[in-house]
């Protein structure tokens, strides 16, 4: 695979370029047996400012297919290039086959385009690659996305949407010789054949802190509240910054993270509407339960350095770089290039910046915001032994080490307000007498819970495989307004009595809330299996005897990590309630999807 890159000066320049290039190509190959494309990267989004570049191309290459797009900067050889650049790529295998579709977005509906992609993946047994730019439109990304779930498995797919240097801007186009100009349009691209290979990667760095909030109301890409609560308090609280025009850049640096299919996901606040409400840099669900995140540079280099190693090891030929315009703003407009350095020593690299990215990862396309995507591909075994990365240090002048300083902050912040808290509502309930025995369940409350953890904290002695179960009821309000809120006693008294059963003997067990449970115990992992293996025959015993039944959602987390490593308790609990959540996503999924086959 021979890639080359021709920055556009001037009509003239490049003609010349393009004629030296013909020539160099023409010593090695007959031209009606090229294989090969020219990708043109544009800042520039007239089509008379780009019409002459591909007129260009055909003139001097005829019958040889071009694509092409808006971008808010060119990268080469991991270099920032000109306004406007082209890169040929040239198949050296007779087995690599290509294929450019595009599509109107605008006469298309969403669903019909990606049928036909996939449809020509099904048709083309050699397809191992989709690459696709899509143009900025008011529909979801996600809408596009989920029409991939039946997209053949071993299909790698990635791509992004392009935009302008104004990345406030909606503006964006695409172009190519099988679909001309279009600014709404869908442009794909298909790699495969037996030689070729492809790898693709995504690299965030981005860290979790602080508490976890849900989604409570949002459409689209704006979300209205967090905790039933205007969505800009968070920054507003945690973070004092101010709901104006310098959001985006100053909430650059702590965007939202959230998990899909396992999947981390992270979203820039775009900006804030009067309401209190947030435009984030894509669609957030409603339910979705998210925490403020941060870029501390030294973790993103490492994800950088861990991903160069492997694109080493996969011996890459090739690689496509889409990187977020909001990651170049986070690093600082006079260092682009920091994170993407290590790339260089890949023969051949081209990219661009963009308006978001796309992956599919575990079966499922996903768009990610302030995130990097490579695309690494080869023909064959590749040219072994050119890749040897070297690891350079780059010095940057960012805000980076106060948002490491900050984010340090606030995530000790966090966890000593919640001990303190703690502490408080225990001191009180001293002095009001109030046992820590929760008085409907017998178990014990939440002061007990809060002061086993600080125990725990504080032990010399790491000699115990701590772990922890977050437990919450599900359809408690549903029972409380069907059957009265006695019947809601009877199903957490219930709860506690079948939790008691199975781990009273060697755990704790607590009741932290109205319908929340928490188990602590010192057990393996093989035991807690054994565990949750008797909890769900002790429920279902329990349900074919009692008139209101459990369900029970149950998230678990362990103190250490597989590697013996303790963490914190912070973290111990956070991970507990995150896994547990996401089981109490999936029960709502499966009751809409009953009572939808239900109605229908």
């Amino acid at each position: 695979m021979i890639k080359k890159t021709i920055e556009y000066i001037n009509q003239k320049q490049f003609e010349n370029s393009l004629d030296l290039y013909k020539q160099r190509i023409l010593e090695r190959f007959k031209y009606d047996d090229i294989s090969m494309y020219f990708h043109i990267f544009s800042t520039e989004l007239r089509e008379d400012e780009v019409r002459p570049v591909w007129e260009c191309i055909e003139r001097i290459f005829p019958g040889k297919p071009w694509v092409g797009h808006s971008t808010a900067g060119n990268v080469s050889d991991c270099e920032i290039t000109s306004e406007m650049s082209v890169t040929i790529t040239v198949f050296e295998k007779e087995t690599t086959k290509f294929k450019i579709n595009q599509y109107s977005m605008s006469k298309q509906a969403t669903k019909d385009i990606a049928m036909d992609i996939i449809k020509v993946c099904e048709n083309n047994p050699w397809v191992k690659a989709v690459e696709f730019y899509r143009t900025i439109n008011s529909e979801s990304p996600n809408v596009f996305s989920e029409e991939f779930d039946c997209l053949r498995e071993d299909i790698q797919m990635f791509g992004s949407i392009v935009c302008s240097k104004d990345i406030t801007s909606t503006d964006s186009c695409v172009f190519s010789s099988v679909g001309g100009f279009d600014t709404t349009g869908l442009l794909v691209l298909f790699f495969g054949g037996e030689d070729f290979h492809v790898n693709s990667f995504k690299v965030s760095g981005w860290q979790p802190i602080g508490r976890t909030f849900v989604v409570t109301k949002a459409k689209g890409c704006t979300i209205y509240e967090l905790d039933g609560k205007p969505a800009y308090n968070v920054y507003k609280k945690y973070l004092r910054i101010e709901n104006d025009e310098n959001l985006f850049v100053n909430a650059l640096e702590f965007p939202m993270m959230f998990e899909r299919d396992g999947i981390r996901i992270v979203r820039a606040a775009a900006a804030g509407n009067e309401d209190g409400s947030l435009v984030m840099s894509a669609n957030v669900e409603e339910g979705t339960i998210v925490r403020l995140s941060y870029g501390e540079p030294d973790t993103i280099m490492d994800a950088v350095r861990e991903a160069a190693k492997e694109i080493s090891d996969f011996n890459a030929e090739l690689l496509h770089i889409f990187y977020c315009t909001a990651r170049k703003v986070f690093w600082g407009m006079d260092e682009p290039t920091t994170e993407i350095y290590p790339f260089r020593y890949v023969k051949g690299s081209a990219g661009f910046f963009s308006h978001g990215e796309f992956l599919r990862e575990k079966g499922s396309l996903n768009q990610h915001s302030v995130t990097l995507v490579l695309a690494a591909m080869r023909e064959g075994e590749g040219k072994k032994g050119k890749n040897s990365v070297v690891f350079e240090e780059r010095i940057t002048s960012t805000k980076l080490p106060l948002a490491s300083r900050m984010a340090t902050f606030i995530r000790e912040t966090v966890f000593e307000l919640e001990t303190t808290n703690s502490q408080l509502k225990f001191y009180n309930d001293q002095l009001k007498g109030i046992a820590k025995t929760d008085g409907l369940t017998g178990l014990k409350n939440r002061l007990a819970f809060d002061e086993l953890l600080k125990e725990i904290e504080n032990e010399k002695i790491h000699d115990k495989d701590w772990a922890m179960l977050m437990i919450d009821l599900n359809g408690l309000k549903a029972t409380n307004d069907q059957y009265g809120h006695e019947a809601g006693d009877e199903l957490i008294k219930g709860t506690a009595t079948v939790i008691s059963d199975i781990y009273a003997d060697k755990g704790e067990c607590f009741r932290i809330g109205g319908d929340e449970f928490v188990v602590i115990i010192d057990a393996s992992e093989e035991q807690m299996l054994e565990y949750r293996n008797k909890l769900k025959a002790r429920m279902d015993e329990y349900n074919r005897v009692e008139t209101y039944k459990l369900s029970m959602a149950v998230g678990e987390s362990r103190l250490n990590n597989p590697d013996g490593v303790r963490g914190s308790i912070s973290d111990w609990k956070m991970n507990a309630d995150m896994d547990m959540y996401r089981e109490k996503d999936g029960f709502h999924k499966a009751t809409r999807r009953i009572l939808y086959a239900n109605i229908n």
